[in-house]
């Protein structure tokens, strides 16, 4: 950690489960903390950078690809709202079977096993 733990903090900011663990590994590992604050600072107003300019530059597409991307997005929530649809009539009519074959049960007697 001595090494490389600058690099660690810094690069940790941009992988998730790194994001996590490098300040745990690092206090864990008694990283100088004015160091510790500058990596994980630095990486963090870089990582905060990119993903704006990433976000600036990928809406100016948007708008080129606005009339494909509606479609697409209709489609897959189509593709996503009709399985759950059908699981959730699955589901409703199973427990609609259940209840009426108990209320059979109960109302004749003779039709219980045992």
């Amino acid at each position: 950690m001595e090494r490389h733990g600058g690099k660690a903090v810094f690069i940790g900011r941009f992988v998730s489960v790194l994001r996590a663990f490098a300040p745990i590994v690092a206090g864990a590992m008694k990283m100088d903390y004015p160091k510790f604050l500058f990596y994980n600072v630095t990486g963090g107003v870089l990582w905060a950078a990119s993903f704006a300019a990433l976000g600036y530059f990928a809406g100016e597409g948007l708008d080129i690809y606005r009339g494909y991307l509606s479609g697409i997005f209709q489609a897959l929530a189509v593709a996503l709202a009709v399985p759950a649809a059908s699981y959730m009539l699955y589901r409703f009519l199973k427990k609609r079977e259940a209840a009426v074959l108990l209320k059979r049960v109960e109302t004749n007697p003779s039709r219980r096993g045992g």
